[in-house]
C-alpha cells in the first residue's frame, strides 16, 4: 500500500520507485567509465535521469531531479549568495526556480542566466537572462555586471557538458571567485557514461587536466 501511494505521488513529477536488484556499491576511485562510481544501481539512475528530463517548474522545463533541488536549497540557505550566475539557461525553468528559492529565504540575490539562445518567455524582478557563449564569456555582459557583484558569488555551470566548455568556464570565473565561494559543475557523474555518453569524456579529461 505504501509503495502504491509513493508511486502515485512520484508519478506527478515523472518518477517511479524501482526495486534494487543488487546491493548498493561504495563509490569507486577508478576513472574507468565502464565501472559504477555511484551507490545507486544503474536502473535507478536511468529512472531519475528520465524524470529530470521531464520535470517542469511552473510549467517550464527545469531539468532537475529531487537530489539537485534538495542540495541547491540547502546550499543557498547555508551560503546566502548575493549573486548567482547560471551558465546554460535551457528554457529558463531552473533560473526561475532559483529566483523563487532565494525569495523564499528572504535573500536579496541577483541571478544572471547565460545561454547562446537567450530566454525571453520567463521573467522575475531579481532575474536577468543574458546572451553568451560559454567559450567566450568575456564577450558577454557578465564582465561588466560582475565588476561590483554582490557577495558571496555562486556559479552553476550547466552548459554543453564538454571538457572545453567546462574548462573555459572555470578559467573565466577564476578571476571572480573568492575563497569559500562555490562553482558547481552539473552532470559530471561518470556512471552516466552509459546514459549520456558525452559526460564520460568530459569528466575523465577534467580529471586528467587536474592532475
Amino acid at each position: 500500500m505504501v509503495r502504491k501511494i509513493a508511486n502515485k505521488v512520484l508519478a506527478l513529477a515523472g518518477y517511479k520507485l524501482v526495486r534494487c536488484r543488487k546491493p548498493f556499491r561504495s563509490v569507486s576511485s577508478s576513472l574507468d567509465p565502464k565501472r559504477e562510481r555511484c551507490g545507486l544501481p544503474k536502473s535507478a539512475l536511468e529512472t531519475i535521469q528520465a524524470g529530470a528530463m521531464r520535470y517542469t517548474y511552473k510549467g517550464i522545463s527545469c531539468l532537475k531531479n529531487p537530489f539537485d533541488l534538495a542540495i541547491y536549497a540547502q546550499l543557498i540557505h547555508q551560503t546566502k549568495p548575493g549573486t548567482i550566475v547560471e551558465i546554460g539557461s535551457a528554457s529558463g525553468g531552473s533560473a526561475l526556480w532559483l529566483s523563487d528559492q532565494v525569495n523564499s529565504f528572504s535573500l536579496d540575490t541577483l541571478i544572471y542566466s547565460v545561454d547562446i539562445n537567450v530566454v525571453t518567455a520567463v521573467s522575475a524582478p531579481n532575474l536577468k537572462f543574458l546572451v553568451g557563449d560559454i567559450h567566450h564569456l568575456d564577450d558577454s555582459e557578465l564582465p561588466s555586471l560582475l565588476e561590483n557583484l554582490r557577495r558571496p558569488l555562486m556559479v552553476i555551470e550547466d552548459g554543453p557538458h564538454y571538457f572545453d566548455g567546462s574548462l573555459a568556464a572555470l578559467e573565466f570565473f577564476d578571476k571572480y571567485l573568492m575563497p569559500g565561494e562555490y562553482i558547481i559543475i552539473e552532470d559530471g557523474i561518470v556512471i552516466f557514461a552509459t546514459i549520456v555518453p558525452s559526460l564520460a569524456q568530459c569528466t575523465l579529461r577534467r580529471e586528467e587536466k587536474r592532475r
